[in-house]
């Protein structure tokens, strides 16, 4: 940020010049004197006048063509006239920037502009901004005139985003408290870009710039330039990815006074530190969204904390409301095993929970395949499953006994009932991943898979209460499930006419999580599994398959690894 600055004292030296290129020369009368650059000349000492196109946003507009002019140049503002070079602002080096392509080719190389130009008037022997500075340590002398290689290759943003800058993280990363970390492909940054509200949240987080100094207004158009004591609370997600990263609990009373948004800590393990090359002019620590990989801004430690463009960011009020322009989610919790380890008590985890309960989805299944201790261990593997309880199902008996299913006279199945969010966990997938898990073709004429009345039967329950189109859904995947298996399905499934409340009865606590409560289960990393390698572990067949078949194993394989 452009906050930082090193203080250089005035330059002891008389003058020096500055080698633009071969052929020109422009002679710098240090800041004891004027201020002024003599015009460009060429080899035989004719002097020259380059037309320049000044492009993009700049501050200092009257400035910058001031400088320009004494330089030498000729500023041309109208479209249509034609100009040599094109300068741009690099707020990250705070001065002049060549742009080579949209500069001209010219027929005589002794002809050419500075790759930069400092437009600070009263330190142009010294540019401090940005912890800039081009003197040796004793301040004597000039290191180079104007480095402008340094400068040049400074003041070039190498973006950390993208497939290429991911290829040793290609498979799916979960977050400590069950989000995803991506990695996103370059395709899908760039989709999710054009999208975005603001041309200058798509440049500071692909190119690296800089928001003006004072714009606190976020990509969906919440603005935070008053104090923080007048801040709705909330959540700080990426704008690319949707990855909360911060909450208005971690916002420093130093934004107040700050051109930029402060944060005193983040969510943890949702950002990254990017250390400065030791040989780097530019010495902070670029912070990056650990999903996207995208530019957000800069660590100054832990007594200044973050600084962070708004324009990154959107911002997910906590009660919701429509102060801000553009639409915004918070990217849906991936495994929820994770997540219930975490301390919701406190107030950022406590603002993220509340807005994440705002756009939650939640289906519901009963789903009955053997013993329920081994089928509700399979399925909290998945990602999306939001909660399960065994419990018994499609019986006469109201509240039975383990004892009573047991004896085989209540009609009941020992089930599970899957509470999963379709965003991340679609219904067809889950129920592919359920048949699966068993053999749904096993029957048998009477004991526990006697069809209709065994405890162990294969069964699916809908609760009358979730969306129509699931129904469809599971009819699809027992017709693909009994197409491959070239047999016909014992797995009986129904509409409940009410709630779960009347037909599905929770099983005694003991059965509850049995498996993972065992000491062997306990001494196991029980992750969140993608789909893929689930069917890996727990598929019975060596043929099980998603969907039926390997095209629609592939279709969904790939949208849920943009989802994890």
């Amino acid at each position: 940020m452009l906050s930082r600055f090193i203080t250089v004292s005035t330059l002891l030296c008389d003058l020096f010049f500055i080698n633009l290129s071969d052929g020109f020369t422009t002679k710098f009368i240090p800041s004891s004197r004027s201020k002024l650059f003599e015009p460009l000349h060429d080899n035989n000492g004719r002097e020259q006048e380059g037309k320049v196109r000044l492009i993009g946003s700049i501050p200092d507009l009257d400035l910058a063509i001031e400088t320009l002019n004494r330089k030498g140049f000729q500023v041309v503002q109208d479209e249509t006239s034609k100009s040599l070079f094109s300068y741009r602002w690099s707020p990250a080096a705070g001065m002049l920037q060549l742009v080579p392509e949209t500069s001209q080719q010219l027929d005589d190389p002794s002809v050419s502009a500075p790759r930069w130009i400092p437009v600070v008037q009263d330190q142009e022997n010294v540019f401090v901004k940005n912890g800039w500075a081009f003197l040796d340590t004793d301040e004597s002398e000039a290191l180079s005139a104007f480095d402008v290689d340094a400068a040049n290759l400074e003041g070039l943003y190498k973006p950390k985003w993208g497939e290429e800058q991911n290829k040793s993280t290609r498979n799916s990363v979960l977050s400590s408290i069950g989000f995803s970390l991506g990695p996103m492909s370059a395709e899908q940054i760039q989709e999710q870009a054009r999208a975005l509200c603001d041309d200058l949240s798509r440049e500071v987080l692909l190119q690296g710039k800089t928001d003006p100094p004072g714009r606190k207004q976020t990509n969906n158009g919440y603005d935070f330039s008053g104090s923080i004591n007048n801040v709705a609370d909330g959540i700080f997600c990426c704008a690319i990815g949707d990855s909360p990263l911060f909450t208005t609990a971690y916002l420093s009373v130093s934004t107040a006074t700050s051109g930029w948004l402060s944060f005193a800590a983040s969510v943890e393990g949702h950002i990254l530190h990017i250390q400065p090359d030791p040989g780097s002019m530019d010495q902070r620590i670029e912070v990056i969204c650990a999903k996207s990989k995208c530019h957000l801004g800069h660590y100054f430690g832990r007594e200044e904390g973050y600084c962070i463009n708004a324009s990154v960011l959107n911002f997910i009020p906590a009660v919701q409301d429509q102060s801000g322009t553009g639409q915004a989610a918070v990217d849906p919790i991936v495994s929820y095993r994770m997540w219930e380890t975490i301390d919701t008590s406190s107030p950022s985890m406590r603002l993220l929970d509340t807005c994440l309960s705002y756009q939650r989805q939640q289906y519901s299944l009963v789903l009955g395949g053997g013993c329920f201790w081994h089928i509700e261990h399979a399925l909290r593997r998945l990602p999306g499953v939001i909660e399960t309880r065994a419990g018994y199902a499609g019986g006469t008996i109201m509240d039975p006994t383990y004892e009573q299913v047991c004896e085989g006279n209540t009609g009941h199945a020992e089930t599970v009932l899957i509470n999963f969010d379709p965003a991340i966990l679609g219904p067809r997938t889950l129920v592919d991943c359920f048949l699966a898990l068993h053999d749904p073709t096993k029957v048998r004429a009477q004991g526990k898979h006697a069809a209709g009345t065994g405890q162990y039967r294969s069964c699916i329950f809908v609760p009358m209460n979730t969306k129509k189109e699931l129904n469809q859904i599971v009819q699809a995947a027992l017709d693909s499930c009994q197409s491959q298996l070239g047999k016909d399905l014992s797995t009986e499934w129904s509409v409940m006419s009410t709630g779960d409340q009347d037909w599905f009865w929770e099983a005694e606590e003991r059965h509850q999580r049995h498996e993972e409560r065992s000491s062997v289960e306990k001494s196991r990393n029980l992750s969140t599994l993608m789909p893929q390698q689930w069917l890996e572990l727990y598929g019975r067949r060596s043929d099980s398959i998603l969907g039926g078949s390997p095209e629609t194993l592939e279709e969904d394989i790939a949208q849920m690894r943009f989802m994890i």
